[in-house]
């Protein structure tokens, strides 16, 4: 079942250092990065009433021109969430394409966009297949961060809400993070 995440990950993740780190004649006009954060998973409504704080870890790469304010991230995070009162955890992986928009004398930036995500339940806490039930939807996500520029790299604070659709109306999160651009 994790295998396939897996190996996009480490697709997704080697693709950004070696795009990071190409010096080519685009560069002059892209400005790519490697982005790595991890965090809380603060669960809202009725997903709050049912799930405890959680984390997110996520990997990703971000490119902008440095003559215009907008950019794009693409990304791969993990998020997971204890059941109240059990072992259960909730857990799912998104891939999410999203816009930035950062104004050229401000730390401050927003950042949304649409993802797919791929939730399971892990009743026994083991990676069978047959005690888990998974699902695959898509969802928005959208909020604001505040960038810290430092010599070769910068870090962030960064607070999102998610909502993930699905037949029962949707599960709703919002994972407050810090991250580090390369």
């Amino acid at each position: 079942m994790f295998r396939p995440f897996v190996r996009a990950a480490l697709f997704a993740g080697a693709a950004s250092m070696l795009l990071a780190a190409r010096p080519t004649t685009a560069s002059a006009q892209w400005n790519p990065s490697l982005v790595v954060k991890l965090g809380a998973n603060v669960p809202i409504g009725d997903f709050g009433d049912a799930t405890n704080l959680g984390y997110t870890v996520g990997i990703g790469g971000e490119f902008r021109k440095r003559t215009t304010p907008v950019g794009f991230r693409l990304e791969l995070d993990f998020y997971e969430n204890e059941i109240e009162h059990s072992d259960v955890k909730w857990r799912h992986f998104a891939g999410i394409a999203n816009a930035t928009y950062q104004a050229p004398s401000s730390n401050l930036y927003l950042i949304g966009g649409l993802g797919v995500y791929r939730s399971y339940f892990d009743f026994d806490n083991q990676f069978d297949d047959d005690n888990d039930f998974s699902e695959t939807n898509l969802g928005l996500n959208g909020g604001a961060g505040l960038r810290f520029n430092l010599t070769d790299f910068s870090t962030f604070v960064e607070a999102r809400f998610h909502h993930q659709f699905s037949d029962g109306g949707g599960i709703t999160f919002l994972p407050i993070t810090f991250g580090v651009r390369f």
